[in-house]
């Protein structure tokens, strides 16, 4: 396996190594500079290990969002006055992995632009938001998010952020089962099956948490083949035909995404 290859293979192949009942570690022995991870190092010390003489035992782990919310090149969203930059926004920067290069893309180039866009107050709320769904719909021709660009939100933006915080509160307890059935079903392999006996068990569950998690295993559903961290696992355990985002050529100063891919849940 290339170290270096990009995470949702290196999961994957960590993830099969465990099933296997094989320890996969990794080894920090030698490397220079260890003494600046101090997290790491506090937590290897917990359970008696030292990076600089052990070997760490590893595993996947989830990684927050790698894109789903569709947004132009300046953050703008079909929700009048909400901007969506990062990991959770669904640009055609990133694709459909989690890569540090690009979520450096996301934070400092995307953000600028959406920070800039938030200040100058550009045109009525309801006008840029079609304008925004509008060009982010041509970028992502081809790899459109699940749910279509075409199904806009109209909830007004202040009431929807009173009703959230309302919901949360100081936050909640999170539901344990969410947590379960995810990581089943919506983890590194991911078997329809195991996604429709998942959104059975939540179906009427009430809370944020198992609201979140019915929309991410029906946007899996939606998504048929495998694309970056979304893999399907077919019965005989082999997956899927990988989709591989394709990159398009732009003119100097075009401010069209390089790389054009589909949000995944």
């Amino acid at each position: 396996m290339d170290e270096v290859a990009p995470r949702d293979v290196v999961a994957a192949a960590v993830h099969a190594q465990r099933l296997a009942g094989r320890r996969v570690e990794l080894d920090c022995r030698g490397v220079r500079g260890l003494e600046e991870f101090t997290a790491l190092a506090a937590t290897a010390a917990a359970v008696g290990l030292d990076p600089r003489r052990d070997p760490l035992p590893v595993c996947p782990a989830a990684h927050y969002t790698v894109g789903g919310v569709l947004s132009d090149a300046r953050g703008r969203t079909t929700v009048p006055g909400l901007w969506a930059v990062g990991e959770v926004a669904c640009t055609g920067l990133h694709g459909a992995n989690r890569l540090a290069s690009n979520s450096l893309l996301e934070g400092v180039v995307t953000a600028r632009a959406a920070a800039a866009d938030v200040l100058s107050g550009v045109g009525e709320p309801a006008e840029s938001a079609a304008q925004s769904v509008d060009l982010a719909g041509t970028w992502h021709d081809g790899w459109r998010s699940p749910v279509g660009a075409e199904r806009t939100i109209t909830a007004d933006a202040a009431e929807a952020a009173l009703a959230t915080e309302r919901l949360l509160g100081d936050g909640p307890a999170r539901d344990p089962l969410v947590g379960e059935l995810l990581s089943t079903a919506a983890g590194v392999a991911r078997r329809r099956d195991e996604v429709h006996r998942a959104l059975t068990a939540l179906e009427g569950r009430p809370g944020p948490d198992a609201l979140v998690a019915r929309l991410v295993l029906r946007s899996a559903l939606r998504r048929e083949r495998s694309v970056g961290g979304h893999r399907w696992v077919e019965e005989q355990g082999q997956p899927t035909r990988t989709v591989r985002p394709a990159s398009t050529d732009q003119p100097t100063g075009s401010s069209q995404p390089t790389h054009r891919a589909g949000a995944v849940a």
